[in-house]
């Protein structure tokens, strides 16, 4: 996620190609690449939260598929606080 810090606005065009291949991959069994999809995930909401409040709508829409019922509860929860962080930020 040193990319997402250093880079934060110019990384933010590819955020949600990004996003979508991490949620691909959250269909795997190993938690151990599980705790690290979702420490990246946190991160790039850490260091990207300027430029995605701005586009609240269409985080949200790209956070649906994780929030589903066909999901593990602790991926719903994940998305949901995760979603909640950023939905903090926005002023309006």
């Amino acid at each position: 996620m040193a990319v997402a810090q250093d880079l934060q606005k110019e990384f933010y065009p590819y955020y949600p190609q990004f996003l979508e291949t991490l949620i691909d991959i959250l269909n795997t069994k190993d938690t151990e690449v599980l705790e690290w999809i979702f420490t990246c995930l946190a991160y790039l909401f850490k260091f990207l939260w300027r430029p995605i409040i701005k586009n609240i709508n269409d985080v949200f829409l790209s956070l649906l598929p994780l929030l589903s019922d066909s999901k593990p509860e602790y991926i719903n929860s994940f998305a949901a606080e995760s979603f909640a962080f950023i939905a903090r930020k926005v002023r309006d």
